[in-house]
């Protein structure tokens, strides 16, 4: 849609003050004085008709004229600034989610390895890592949250391995979670 377009749609909607409609009661007025006077009163309330009426066109033409030569453009400019820093928060969000959940897979192929080597050093330097990022991301509680083995239970295995399980666990509940746990921050 073209900006005058736009302008005279929006000086349109703006323009009331001087409407027609306000007249009415004026012209009310007028005619009932016309019908309790005598005499030339059908002549002069014809008359003062016309000036209600001219008076509120010409007023009506000057604000509308007003609203969009000088409140229009500016109104206009504000709502599209206000529409561009709203669609570019969106965007900034949508992609910070997407490069969470990246990130969350790579931390979920790196429990994966740390999983397979059975290392302690290889194990403690990915939950370090996935712990930092989640306390950064999604705050102390859901890093803490991280680390617990509440509510697992883990048969044979050796500690290392169900340490790394326990925590690929929890990780693989976060990715569920993740998209609505951001939405809300």
């Amino acid at each position: 849609m073209s900006f005058w377009r736009l302008s005279r749609n929006w000086a349109w909607q703006h323009t009331d003050t001087y409407s027609l409609k306000k007249a009415v009661p004026s012209i009310v007025i007028a005619l009932l004085q016309a019908a309790f006077s005598e005499g030339t009163a059908a002549r002069r309330t014809l008359l003062a008709i016309g000036i209600i009426v001219g008076t509120y066109l010409v007023l009506l033409c000057c604000e509308f004229m007003w609203k969009l030569l000088i409140q229009a453009p500016a109104a206009l400019h504000q709502e599209c600034t206000e529409e561009k820093r709203r669609l570019e928060a969106l965007q900034i969000t949508s992609q910070a989610r997407r490069e969470v959940s990246q990130r969350l897979g790579e931390l979920q192929r790196g429990g994966e390895a740390a999983f397979q080597a059975d290392k302690q050093e290889v194990a403690e330097m990915w939950t370090t890592e996935a712990h930092g990022f989640i306390k950064d991301t999604f705050g102390a509680g859901e890093a803490e949250l991280f680390l617990s083995d509440a509510g697992f239970i883990f048969y044979g295995g050796n500690r290392i391995r169900n340490w790394v399980d326990g925590r690929l666990r929890r990780l693989g509940s976060l990715i569920e979670r993740a998209d609505a746990l951001l939405r809300q921050s």
